[in-house]
């Protein structure tokens, strides 16, 4: 069989995409066709993870149990869905996450003001420099989560004494009564 018999399709060193692209250029195609490769077993791993995880909030979310023993707390004792009670909180995260879920009331949804406080909280343990690297990075992680529970929050009227008009505060500002 003659090379010239072979339709020019399936001659891979005539190939066009081969033709155009240089050596070094074809090494890193390679590499990157190598990296992405590996990103997509990263998150399908990642993914399955994910998907245990969300199995267990599932499976917690039916069972009051697990949600009461903290079996879902992510740092200490009070952080996550759920905690310890009666545990002495370990740091100052866990005791912002502990003031968190005294204002939450029992198996609801946390307010926007006990957001909004957990935040605060979390940004004054980020801004500490006695705190460690990772638990500045985890109180920061802890404060977006609460920031974004606050998406659905809608601001509420408050009276302004000095002005004497009524203003709406931001979605960090504690919700004032109005007054008569």
């Amino acid at each position: 069989m003659n090379v010239n018999d072979v339709p020019r399709l399936f001659r891979p060193h005539r190939l066009r995409m081969y033709s155009m692209i240089m050596p070094a250029s074809f090494v890193r195609l390679r590499f990157c066709g190598a990296l992405l490769l590996c990103a997509a077993s990263i998150a399908f791993v990642v993914g399955a993870e994910a998907a245990e995880s969300s199995a267990k909030v599932a499976a917690a979310a039916g069972t009051p149990d697990a949600v009461k023993h903290g079996e879902l707390v992510f740092h200490g004792n009070y952080c996550g869905i759920g905690n310890r009670s009666g545990a002495e909180p370990i740091d100052a995260l866990d005791v912002a996450c502990m003031h968190h879920d005294a204002c939450t009331p029992s198996g609801g949804i946390p307010s926007c003001a006990c957001n909004a406080k957990l935040v605060e909280e979390a940004g004054a343990i980020v801004q500490d420099t006695t705190q460690s690297s990772e638990l500045k990075a985890l109180a920061s992680l802890t404060g977006t989560a609460a920031a974004a529970g606050m998406v659905g929050c809608t601001p509420t009227a408050v009276s302004a004494p000095e002005a004497g008009v009524i203003a709406s505060p931001g979605p960090l500002d504690p919700v004032l009564p109005l007054r008569p």
